[in-house]
């Protein structure tokens, strides 16, 4: 079965037979995401459960001003501005170039089918609201960001713009260790600033939500990592810096203890997750990821695509300490462990990535962080633009 015909019988599943009639601006408006688009046969279906036929003519004028938009639609700005406003804050478009948060006066589409996905999840986490409200919307976003199918030269071809953070316990004692290195220096730096910002992990949400059709379990289960998320205003995902200030606003909140850090850093260091973040020197999110709810673990790297860029450190194994009890092997996300004819752990280093969840989980200790990587293998800013 070709991918057109899966993607067919996947809209027919959730839209019905026949598939309904759409307005033709729906198929206009799909033009936007001709470059990021892995799923255009989803597309017009997907804008049309987003944007009403209105907000999406208001979409293809962006980006622009509310004032613009209005003059290209012959419609009253404060209207328009109303209108856009409302998008802006259910995250289905993004603040445009020189978007003020004071005055809103910019906006622009979300190129990006994973932030749009994420963004929608998001706002309707931060309001309180019912996913079954839209039901049909949230499956076709989860299933629209991402291809099913990657050719050998499409899996070849993908940059490892993504880079692996250790867990803070694995190295906490090394020398060598840098700034963006240490995740707790960062974290607590950032609530000491007011620039920290925490959120339910959205890709559990989306798991959650096709799974049990609800997004948050009474429990706070549904995750193998063993994290938990089960109050109105807890989350393992964080944003710091500027990007913290604006996601706080939109889609977060902001923590009022420092032993609220406390306790959410903790249960991050000893859950079987990886921190990850943009392959540069400054940590603007750190993303809690999990093999079993991660869009990117799942979407990309178990389908043979690594994004992954892995981080200075690689655990050693200090054979005599080893007592053969496999715990490391059930905290690693990238299968790097296996066993040598005496039982003791053996590390794939092309395979392992320096996560330090094996080093947190070692009882016997008999595993230890060390510096593989000199400073500049994390590439500086510049360099990750180009």
């Amino acid at each position: 079965m070709d991918s057109i015909e899966k993607d067919t019988l996947f809209l027919e599943s959730v839209l019905g037979q026949p598939l309904p009639e759409i307005d033709e601006i729906y198929f206009e408006g799909s033009k936007i995401w001709e470059k990021t688009d892995n799923r255009p046969l989803i597309t017009p279906y997907f804008l049309s459960k987003l944007y009403t036929v209105e907000e999406m003519k208001m979409v293809l004028c962006l980006p622009g001003s509310p004032l613009e938009v209005a003059e290209k639609l012959g419609l009253d700005e404060a209207y328009v501005e109303e209108k856009l406003k409302r998008l802006f804050e259910y995250g289905r478009i993004l603040p445009g170039k020189s978007y003020h948060k004071e005055t809103n006066d910019r906006y622009a589409p979300n190129l990006s089918p994973v932030t749009l996905r994420d963004h929608i999840g998001m706002a309707y986490n931060k309001k309180k609201l019912d996913w079954n409200e839209e039901r049909e919307l949230f499956l076709l976003a989860d299933e629209w960001c991402m291809k099913k199918d990657y050719s050998k030269e499409e899996k070849e071809g993908f940059p490892k713009t993504n880079r692996i953070i250790p867990k803070w316990g694995s190295i906490k004692n090394l020398p060598g260790v840098m700034p963006c290195e240490n995740m707790k220096e960062i974290i607590y730096e950032n609530y000491k600033n007011g620039t920290m910002a925490i959120m339910r992990c959205i890709c559990r949400s989306y798991k959650n939500y096709k799974e049990y059709g609800k997004p948050h379990l009474e429990d706070g289960g549904g995750c193998a990592s063993g994290l938990k998320e089960n109050g109105t205003e807890t989350g393992h995902c964080l944003w710091m810096g500027q990007r913290g200030i604006y996601m706080s606003g939109m889609f977060g909140y902001v923590p009022e203890t420092i032993e609220e850090v406390d306790k959410l850093f903790d249960e991050i260091e000893h859950a079987t997750v990886v921190y990850q973040d943009k392959n540069m020197p400054q940590v603007g999110m750190l993303c809690s990821c999990c093999e079993d709810c991660c869009i990117v673990m799942n979407g990309l790297y178990k389908k043979g695509i690594d994004v992954f860029s892995p981080s200075r450190f690689r655990p050693g194994v200090r054979k005599e300490k080893c007592i053969g009890c496999k715990t490391c092997e059930k905290h690693c996300i990238f299968h790097a462990i296996s066993y040598d004819d005496d039982g003791k752990c053996v590390i794939d280093e092309e395979r392992c990535k320096g996560c330090g969840n094996c080093v947190m989980n070692c009882e016997a200790k008999a595993l230890k962080m060390k510096i593989v990587h000199d400073r500049d293998w994390i590439p500086n800013i510049e360099d990750y633009v180009k």
